[in-house]
């Protein structure tokens, strides 16, 4: 099993609740973590204006995540992530 350090990005709807976001921002911290074996780094970006309409929003509230995670778990992840319906984007990438 390798693991590498990643970063990524989500984009959370803004009328999501804030206990809900918060909870959604701890659940993808908690899989990192269970992946990785660290604590990832979750930096709250804040509400922001997208550059474009996504899904009839025009802003989102922006997550970064950077920490170790497996290889083999990435996969898993994106696919979790594309079920939510209340994630409008996310991004990996390898550092």
């Amino acid at each position: 099993m390798t693991v590498r350090n990643y970063e990524f990005t989500v984009l959370i709807q803004p009328q999501l609740e804030e206990s809900a976001r918060k909870a959604l921002v701890e659940r993808y911290g908690k899989v990192m973590e269970e992946s990785g074996g660290t604590a990832p780094v979750i930096n709250l970006w804040g509400l922001r204006t997208l550059a474009y309409e996504i899904n009839r929003f025009r802003e989102a509230y922006y997550v970064l995540y950077e920490g170790p995670i497996k290889t083999s778990d990435v996969a898993e992840i994106e696919r979790t992530l594309n079920i939510n319906e209340n994630v409008l984007r996310y991004l990996f990438i390898a550092k």
